[in-house]
């Protein structure tokens, strides 16, 4: 049964796809350069200049004063950068997953509550990565999915 939202349906799975996986690609540049970075901090010959530049300022946190080793501070830094990276990622993959979801079953109206589901989890995933595009393209893709399954019980 061909329903009528069908090809709407298919097209902004296949556009939620696109957009998931450019962000997954910059993602992993972004890994790569977080990855140098480290590389680059816990290089001793490295340690030494930025030890002398940060001696100008000085952060205080509950008596510990990240002057002191401020290595230990740039390395946590570009840890909680690999944390927030990885969270995006996982994000990303829901939405393409979503978007893939989309574009197989769109005309299947048997499949088109899966295409619900993953649409609304792609939707908050995207949400919470900050992709608004995503989300609103799989928010677009539950309401159409719900509707059509909706029009074909009631057939």
């Amino acid at each position: 049964m061909n329903t009528s939202h069908a090809k709407a349906i298919r097209g902004l799975g296949i556009a939620t796809v696109v957009v998931a996986a450019i962000c997954i690609v910059l993602m992993v540049l972004v890994a790569a350069g977080l990855a140098f970075g480290t590389a680059a901090i816990n290089d001793p010959s490295l340690s030494d200049s930025v030890s002398f530049g940060a001696v100008s300022g000085s952060i205080e946190l509950d008596g510990f004063s990240f002057t002191d080793n401020p290595v230990f501070f740039l390395s946590v830094l570009m840890g909680a950068g690999v944390v927030l990276v990885v969270a995006l990622v996982v994000c990303h993959i829901v939405a393409l997953v979503a978007g893939a979801k989309a574009m197989r079953n769109s005309a299947d109206t048997a499949k088109l509550g899966s295409v619900f589901g993953w649409s609304i989890a792609g939707a908050v995933t995207s949400l919470i990565g900050s992709n608004f595009v995503t989300m609103v393209l799989l928010i677009i893709v539950a309401v159409f999915a719900y509707m059509d399954r909706k029009a074909a019980s009631q057939a």
